[in-house]
């Protein structure tokens, strides 16, 4: 599972492409988290040095891609995006440098 704030993001899909910037219409991401749901995930990775930026690569060549900005360091305290793993682990990304790999089922430290 993949929870993010980060304001823009992109997914490809077969040759098209959808983008959220600052603004989404809400129907539209309620859309592609409805298509992208139960979808198997092949690979996500980092794409920057920072190690902000996520990929996600589902079943069926549909990539998700993650670029938190500056205005996302507005929502204090709240990461760029988390991943959850298998195992009841997470990464979690953000804000600004933070980086984390922990326990889902463990409250932060």
């Amino acid at each position: 599972m993949l929870n993010t704030c980060g304001t823009h993001w992109k997914l490809f899909l077969h040759g098209s492409s959808f983008e959220a910037t600052e603004r989404i219409d809400i129907s539209l991401a309620q859309q592609i988290a409805a298509f992208l749901k139960g979808k198997p995930v092949i690979e996500a990775g980092l794409l920057n040095v920072a190690g902000t930026q996520l990929f996600v690569l589902f079943k069926g060549g549909y990539l998700f891609v993650v670029t938190p900005s500056e205005t996302d360091d507005e929502h204090d305290g709240v990461p760029y995006w988390e991943l959850f793993l298998p195992g009841h682990q997470m990464v979690e990304v953000g804000p600004k440098s933070k980086l984390s790999f922990r326990r889902s089922d463990q409250p932060a430290a």
